[in-house]
């Protein structure tokens, strides 16, 4: 009787030796895994990394550069188009190089970071530039900048001046350089050359100051101020 005791108590004993010889084994392949899985991940990410600073290094200057890169999408505008120079009246002061074109009156939808394509017909070529900066003077008009647009080398600064009665615009290109004097509707892009050839020293300018360019040119609307 007592033997039988013996031996059943025996083979509980040696049952949980064996639960507990399996849950342990369990317990060291679970952390054995673990601790692969920590390796390998470790080393994945350490990869990644390394990827990922070769890709910043490789990107090209230029696209890190731009002054729209921090901006979210913008709009593309158009400075003006050429209008049919047959159906604009030329007045006999007019430069030879002179070129009307149509303004859409959308200065004021421009924003910072907006994508504007200035047209200069005498080039037969389209310059993309970036609007970089607006302000507002002292007397009321509207001045915005625009740099060239990545890529963009052969052209240099736009500014436009936006008043009540006058729209002003000077474009610098690799070409040469323009001047766009007009109203809303539309205006005359001129070569800077030929302005400054017409100047008369002599002459005074439409409000009687110092500043010739413009004193004998009929196409240019007379200033309120």
């Amino acid at each position: 009787m007592n033997v039988a005791k013996t031996n059943r108590s025996g083979l509980r004993n040696l049952k949980v030796l064996g639960l507990l010889s399996i849950t342990l084994a369990l317990v060291l392949i679970s952390s054995y895994v673990a601790v692969e899985h920590f390796r390998s991940q470790k080393i994945v990410d350490s990869n990644s990394s390394e990827d990922t600073l070769t890709q910043h290094a490789n990107i090209d200057p230029k696209e890190t550069s731009s002054p729209s890169s921090n901006l979210p999408s913008r709009k593309t505008y158009y400075a003006w188009s050429e209008a049919d120079q047959t159906k604009i009246e030329r007045h006999e002061e007019l430069s030879a190089e002179a070129v009307y074109v149509n303004l859409n009156g959308e200065f004021d939808k421009w924003l910072i970071g907006s994508p504007v394509v200035v047209e200069v017909p005498q080039t037969q070529k389209l310059y993309r530039s970036v609007v970089s900066r607006m302000e507002i003077d002292d007397f009321g008009n509207h001045r915005i900048w625009a740099e060239p647009d990545l890529d963009e080398n052969e052209f240099s600064q736009l500014i436009v001046t936006v008043s009540d009665n006058q729209i002003l615009a000077y474009v610098s290109t690799e070409q040469g350089n323009y001047e766009m004097t007009g109203t809303a509707d539309g205006g005359w892009l001129v070569p800077t050359q030929e302005l400054q050839a017409n100047i008369d020293p002599t002459k005074n300018d439409v409000i009687g100051t110092l500043r010739h360019r413009h004193a004998n040119t009929k196409y240019v609307p007379k200033r309120s101020d």
